[in-house]
């Protein structure tokens, strides 16, 4: 792994944070919609884990005010959702892979 910038790249976290949220909305749809099939399941995961809803909650708490980049381009939806998966990589890590404490804050005011 070698750092893009002086800051370093999120793409390994984001990298992490994607599977760690799709373990987490998954484990809650399991333990909290027992009337729900496998399709049903996936088709949430897929619904809760998209570029726009994650996007959504860049951008709802917003996340966007922190992000460093030099090109004059407008961020696009792709990357806000990045950003928010990397952010979960990141509070899984920090809190010492703690999977409850990462859902606890990567959910709040959702």
């Amino acid at each position: 792994y070698k750092h893009v910038s002086k800051f370093g790249s999120y793409e390994r976290l984001e990298f992490l944070g994607d599977a760690i949220l799709e373990y987490l909305i998954v484990r809650y749809l399991y333990d909290h919609s027992s009337n729900l099939n496998r399709g049903e399941i996936a088709q949430y995961r897929g619904k809760f884990t998209s570029n726009e809803t994650l996007a959504c909650l860049t951008l709802k708490h917003g996340l966007q005010k922190y992000i460093l980049h030099n090109s004059k381009k407008k961020i696009d939806q792709k990357c806000y959702a990045d950003i928010f998966e990397s952010l979960a990589g990141a509070v899984y890590v920090d809190s010492g892979m703690d999977l409850d404490v990462t859902w606890k804050d990567v959910t709040i005011g959702v």
